[in-house]
């Protein structure tokens, strides 16, 4: 409404009675930031912002809105922006169609800021930057003149004392916009994008890539490309926590994936959770492969919502994943849904006896469940008589693996169910101390017939 709101005492915010029409942006969280920076630029009577002034040495400048539309070049770097001011700034680029170089290093704009500075470079609309040809000193001429493929993974840093590490979302996504343009590139770095394809393995591709996420950005959107598309690997290539969210987007056009296997990359609970939030557009995904990404217990929460609505997952690796009890708790109660799953991997993440009784409460609704795994854990006798009692419903079981757990007497609690177990190929009990009740031992080798192999 054109009026201003200033900073007062303790935090506070106090409204102003005059009617100026420029407007000093209070410290919002990014919920409420996202929801005003719409709203600020469809206000015809806002003329101007002041940002920035974040740190005690920058004093706040004002930005002119007509202005900054019209311009070619803008500098905000060092000028103490925060996140409020990146999401603002974000909004007002959105009509940016004649900006060709955009500078803004040297700022705290957090990974939200980051984020939306993200969507704003990566839209596919006609007037989110269009002309931008140079972000944060990195010039397009870079990549788009590149002759050699290889000449792709030296560029990118005009500002030679900038580590790699700290290339931004932000400008990741910049890149990876460029490699879209760069005509006839079909491969990257030696990683074959051919379209027509069914499986893509890009394992350990990408480890030594210096810009991963603009190298992963690129590779999904060849993906999206790719109708044929069913199995994508990207095993091993040490993705990191900001590259979940990519993966997430890419969901949403990647329908006929089945497969989607990135085992060891350091994703993390962020990660999982970037990841997780698209995971539900993939509808025809039937394997996901998560194992040693260590999610803990909060990705396992936020993957047990989204695998509710994914009706034809069959099979689940999240093993070394450090879950523990409450993870497992928290998966389980998402796999009630998953009824048709037939393979559940476990192993190596902490689970006790808690995590295995509330696992074995979910197991009754597993009705297609041909093999489960849940060695290397902390499973004591109770849980494995509460997996045990389990076991019996589901005569479909055809491996169960429990080795290098603590069950040690618990095994008598297999004698009744592995008679039921009719399909049954393989039950590992070994490293569990078994020789403790040597006599049960031998009486469950005997009831699992000839056809069953018993480790011990």
């Amino acid at each position: 409404d054109g009026n201003e709101w200033e900073h007062g005492s303790l935090k506070h915010w106090r409204h102003s009675a005059d009617s100026s029409r420029d407007l000093t942006l209070p410290s919002f969280g990014p919920d409420v930031a996202k929801l005003a920076a719409p709203l600020l630029m469809q206000n015809s009577f806002l003329l101007s912002l002041k940002i920035g002034g974040e740190t005690d040495d920058i004093e706040p400048f004002e930005i002119d809105i007509m202005e900054t539309r019209q311009q070619k070049e803008l500098d905000l770097s060092h000028r103490g922006l925060g996140m409020t001011d990146a999401i603002i700034v974000a909004e007002l680029l959105r009509k940016c169609t004649l900006l060709t170089k955009l500078d803004f290093r040297g700022n705290e704009i957090g990974d939200e800021g980051e984020r939306e500075f993200a969507d704003i470079i990566s839209s596919d609309s006609p007037d989110c930057l269009p002309a931008l040809t140079c972000l944060n000193g990195i010039e397009a001429s870079q990549i788009l003149d590149a002759t050699e493929l290889e000449e792709l993974q030296e560029v990118g840093f005009l500002d030679r004392k900038r580590a790699v590490a700290d290339l931004g979302e932000h400008e990741s996504a910049f890149m990876a916009r460029l490699l879209q343009k760069h005509e006839g590139l079909k491969s990257l770095g030696g990683i074959s994008l051919k379209e027509g394809v069914v499986k893509w393995n890009l394992r350990n591709c990408l480890t030594n890539w210096k810009h991963k996420h603009a190298a992963l950005t690129f590779i999904i959107n060849q993906a999206k490309n790719c109708p044929t598309l069913e199995d994508l690997f990207l095993r091993e290539n040490d993705l990191g926590l900001k590259t979940g969210r990519t993966l997430g987007f890419g969901l949403t056009s990647l329908t006929t994936l089945k497969t989607l296997d990135v085992y060891a990359n350091n994703l993390g609970a962020e990660g999982c959770a970037g990841l997780c939030s698209k995971l539900w557009y993939a509808t025809s995904l039937q394997r996901l492969v998560l194992s040693s990404n260590g999610i803990g217990v909060e990705g396992c929460a936020v993957l047990a919502a989204s695998i509710r609505l994914m009706p034809h997952l069959a099979k689940l690796f999240l093993s070394n994943n450090g879950i523990g009890d409450q993870g497992c708790s928290a998966i389980s109660a998402g796999l009630r849904h998953v009824t048709g799953l037939e393979l559940l991997q476990l192993s190596t993440n902490e689970i006790g006896c808690k995590g295995a009784v509330a696992l074995s409460s979910a197991l009754s609704e597993l009705t297609a469940l041909k093999e489960v795994a849940l060695s290397r854990n902390h499973i004591k006798s109770e849980g494995s008589a509460a997996l045990a009692g389990a076991f019996t419903f589901h005569p479909q079981l055809r491996t169960v693996d429990l080795g290098f757990n603590l069950i040690a007497e618990g095994v008598s609690h297999f004698i009744g169910p592995v008679t039921a177990l009719t399909e049954l190929k393989q039950i590992c009990l070994d490293s569990n101390n078994i020789r403790s009740d040597w006599d049960s031992a031998k009486t469950l080798y005997r009831n699992a017939g000839t056809n069953c192999w018993v480790r011990f």
